[in-house]
């Protein structure tokens, strides 16, 4: 089998490699909450600041599956 050693250098990496991906996901999910918060904004020019903001909160409260 190998030396305790090598598991735990094994398991470390692919810890650190499980924590790279939740925190790419972490990003990809705020890109995407970014682009549909912008999406299809329609309306007068002074309006549109008060609808980004309500269109930012309702995606915020969104988990990424919906």
């Amino acid at each position: 089998m190998g030396s305790p050693h090598n598991v735990d250098d094994v398991l470390r990496r692919t810890l650190e490699k499980i924590g790279r991906n939740v925190v790419n996901l972490q990003k990809m999910e705020a890109m995407l909450k970014f682009v549909l918060a912008y999406d299809g904004l329609n309306g007068p020019i002074g309006a549109l600041g008060e609808k980004i903001s309500e269109r930012i909160a309702f995606f915020a409260k969104m988990p990424m599956g919906r």
